[in-house]
């Protein structure tokens, strides 16, 4: 009895059925489900020490007072988003977006 050939997707080899190794769907969705998870747990851990830092630099520097008045779940908001924007760049490398093509978006001059 053979192996499966594997075939190349964007010249990477795919798993095939025997190896164990999970196909290309199973991985993106793997890669999907770290990738959320990681920017919600690290934008809830994040925010404590976020919302603590500008509540004590309120009363030294008046530039942060403005700030301090914001409720705790704006900072848990802004926290994750700050820490999901700049990760969409490695997220959809790993994905295999090389570039705006791979989305489906062309120059159109």
């Amino acid at each position: 009895m053979t192996a499966a050939p594997r075939t190349l997707v964007r010249g990477r080899p795919t798993a095939g059925a025997q190896d164990g190794a999970p196909g290309p769907a199973a991985r993106s969705f793997l890669v999907l489900v770290v990738y959320i998870g990681g920017v919600f747990l690290a934008g809830a851990l994040l925010a404590p020490w976020l919302y603590r830092a500008v509540a004590a630099l309120s009363g030294p520097v008046p530039v942060f007072e403005m700030l301090a008045d914001h409720s705790f779940r704006r900072y848990v908001h802004r926290s994750i988003l700050a820490l999901a924007l700049p990760g969409l760049w490695p997220f959809a490398r790993t994905l295999g977006v090389r570039g705006w093509r791979d989305l489906g978006l062309t120059a159109s001059i």
